[in-house]
């Protein structure tokens, strides 16, 4: 079984993602521009 990657937009703050980062134990998020994350 495959999880979707945890992707975020280059203009989500820090703060945010670490935030959902720590909540989900995700260990890396992927930035995307130009596609709705």
């Amino acid at each position: 079984m495959t999880q979707e990657a945890y992707t975020i937009s280059k203009d989500t703050s820090l703060f945010a993602v670490l935030e959902e980062m720590l909540e989900h134990k995700y260990g890396s998020a992927v930035v995307v521009e130009g596609v709705k994350a």
